[in-house]
């Protein structure tokens, strides 16, 4: 497939959303342990921080990228009554 680049920034989210999506030194081993797991990745980084948190993946298939996203909507809260907000804040490339 190829390499992508899921996540937001201060460009794209308010501080309100980006604090949901927080990743914390205690926090990205299992992250990154998810998304190697349930999201079609062969390999992953992890940027995480005041003003961005940002996946880049190598996708081994194309439902990959959508699953990373639902990943990252998960941990915000996104499907589960936060507003709406989250989805149009996280961009893929």
């Amino acid at each position: 497939m190829g390499l992508a680049l899921i996540g937001l920034s201060h460009v794209t989210a308010p501080i309100e959303v980006r604090e949901r999506l927080t990743f914390r030194d205690r926090d990205v081993r299992s992250a990154l342990a998810a998304v190697l797991a349930d999201c079609g990745v062969s390999e992953a980084a992890l940027l995480s921080t005041c003003n961005r948190s940002e996946f880049y993946v190598h996708l081994s298939s194309e439902s990959g990228l959508a699953e990373a996203v639902r990943l990252l909507e998960a941990k915000g809260g996104g499907g589960g009554g936060g507003g709406g907000e989250l989805p149009q804040s996280v961009v893929s490339y």
